[in-house]
């Protein structure tokens, strides 16, 4: 399994402004709603990594491997600053092991997600994002 590219094109729908947030239905996936019948289309690998429904108690555990991590050049100049705080790999690296943990909390409206990176020769790093 490769967890590389589709992820980030699935969440890149949601950085629109779009009246129709409004009266999504809570109890189910944020991301099957926004994709309407175009979600019956992705892998099945995919539907479950992002079909956790909030106010729920659910996690999946995924394990994998990054083709590629890196950063840009301009990047490298912020990397002693945002790992403080996690926002960005600090590693390059290839076909890097990871696992993904999504979950969901009874009575949050959040969706949580934490990456952990195993880079080579490196302690593992740990990314965590969640979604309002």
């Amino acid at each position: 399994m490769s967890l590389h590219s589709c992820p980030i094109q699935v969440l890149s729908l949601f950085f629109f402004d779009d009246p129709a947030v409004d009266t999504m239905n809570p109890t189910e996936s944020v991301f099957k709603q926004a994709l309407q019948t175009d979600w019956d289309a992705l892998a099945p690998i995919i539907q479950a990594h992002y079909g956790l429904s909030p106010f729920t108690d659910r996690s999946l555990k995924f394990k994998g491997s990054m083709e590629s991590v890196s950063h840009s050049m301009y990047a490298y100049f912020l990397i002693p600053f945002t790992t403080l705080v996690g926002a960005l790999v600090p590693y390059h690296g290839k076909n890097v092991p990871v696992e993904v943990l999504n979950q969901t909390h009874r009575g949050k409206a959040g969706l949580y997600w934490q990456r952990t990176f195993f880079f080579e020769r490196r302690r593992p790093f740990i990314f965590r994002s969640v979604m309002h």
